[in-house]
């Protein structure tokens, strides 16, 4: 475009590239340019944009046909129509038919906005109405509801995608944690109390040899062989179980309190996902994600949550994301009586067990923390490697020190077999 100066205006029309160049009358480089970022621009000649296209049905023979050759102009839209019309099957003659017949539409510009996906384009072309947004006789007008359709309605409806796509997810992973704790919530219900073995114990404590012994079961009326876990006497292996019986009360409790969370969680999830599709949108968009205090997923949630979360039998278990996740873990989120766990002399995440409110964490607990916690450090291809455990007050930061790097004042030592959380908890994280 020419201005009234004798300037050329060029706009360059090129993706993500596109620019706008400014060229003096009598120079054949551009004196300046909209983005400045596009230093390649400023190479372009004037000169070396003219350029002749041999449209005779002649080259396009010596061409065999090549449409992208032949108009190297041609864009994804044109080819696609000539695709869908069987152009790269045509013999030649019926090729230089669909071309021709592609450049008589062109030649009559009749400007049309496209919806493909979430993505809106301008095309010269017809299609079919389902894609079809409008149809414009002026091109000012037609690039005006361009941006607004590629720029304002796109990012809306992108958005909204993705709230949808996140709720959903949300309410799938609820439903799947209630499931599995109403399962396990009934095998505790049904499954005998720890402390009926433990009379059976006691009542036969004179049958016991070398840890074992065949006796009649009295609760269920049949013989039985029980054998004692090495380095226990009966008595100790009795008490242990009677000690079970009482956490199990709290593992039962916390497991109720547990789906009783997650229920109200997942009612919640349904709500806003049935409130979002009234939302038609951007800006209602925008006032419905504050008023309902929820974020796309990668924002708020990581920067709150430092750390993967998984329960076992109820209790909470905690990952660190990265040694900066790990040392914000231990100083914002963990107690002083909670558990930590290392993969021994190696790199790898801090493990958290809380417990706040429940019974101390039996060896089940701490070994399933300890497979975690091996998985997620360098020595996940052992069969076996050692984990160290604490509590959260025998670790301390050393000032000055990296990040992730603590210093341990008491601790123990555990042989587990490091496991993914697909193998212990058949899931992905």
């Amino acid at each position: 475009m020419k201005t009234e100066s004798g300037h050329l205006v060029l706009f360059k029309l090129h993706g993500n590239r596109s620019n706008c160049l400014l060229f003096s009358p009598s120079e054949d480089l551009p004196i300046e340019i909209f983005i400045r970022k596009f230093k390649d621009d400023l190479n372009l000649k004037v000169s070396d944009l003219k350029k002749e296209l041999d449209l005779t049905f002649e080259n396009f023979e010596k061409l065999d046909g090549n449409a992208s050759r032949f108009i190297p102009t041609l864009g994804k839209i044109p080819r696609d129509w000539l695709k869908e019309r069987g152009y790269p099957e045509s013999d030649l003659e019926k090729k230089w038919m669909l071309l021709e017949e592609l450049r008589d539409i062109l030649d009559t510009p009749h400007y049309r906005i496209i919806k493909q996906g979430h993505s809106y384009e301008l095309s010269l072309l017809p299609h079919p109405d389902e894609i079809t947004v409008k149809e414009f006789g002026d091109p000012i007008q037609a690039a005006n509801e361009l941006f607004y359709y590629g720029v304002i309605r796109s990012q809306f409806e992108q958005g909204k995608a993705r709230l949808v796509k996140e709720q959903n997810d949300q309410i799938k992973r609820t439903r799947s944690f209630i499931e599995k704790a109403k399962a396990n919530l009934e095998t505790l219900k049904s499954s005998p109390p720890p402390s009926q073995l433990a009379d059976v114990i006691m009542a036969n404590l004179h049958q016991f040899k070398n840890g074992e012994a065949r006796i009649y079961d009295f609760y269920t009326q049949e013989e039985r062989t029980i054998s004692i876990p090495a380095n226990q006497t009966p008595q100790a292996y009795a008490e242990k179980l009677y000690k079970k019986k009482k956490t199990r009360k709290l593992e039962w409790e916390q497991l109720e309190k547990n789906i009783k969370h997650k229920q109200k969680s997942l009612e919640a999830s349904e709500i806003i996902l049935e409130e979002l599709q009234t939302v038609k949108d951007y800006r209602t968009l925008k006032k419905f994600i504050k008023s309902k205090d929820i974020n796309p997923k990668g924002k708020r949630d990581v920067e709150m949550l430092p750390f993967k979360e998984f329960t076992y039998k109820g209790y909470p278990i905690w990952v660190g994301k990265s040694a900066k996740a790990n040392d914000e873990m231990l100083r914002k989120y963990s107690k002083k009586n909670d558990y930590w766990l290392h993969a021994r002399n190696v790199a790898g995440s801090h493990v958290v067990i809380k417990w706040q409110g429940m019974a101390e964490p039996k060896d089940d607990i701490l070994e399933t923390a300890g497979s975690l916690a091996a998985h997620y450090s360098k020595a996940k291809s052992q069969p076996l490697a050692p984990v160290i455990f604490t509590q959260v007050k025998f670790v301390r930061k050393v000032k000055g020190s990296p990040a992730g790097s603590v210093a341990v004042d008491k601790e123990t030592v555990i042989m587990v077999e490091p496991k993914s959380p697909e193998v212990l908890f058949g899931k992905s994280n």
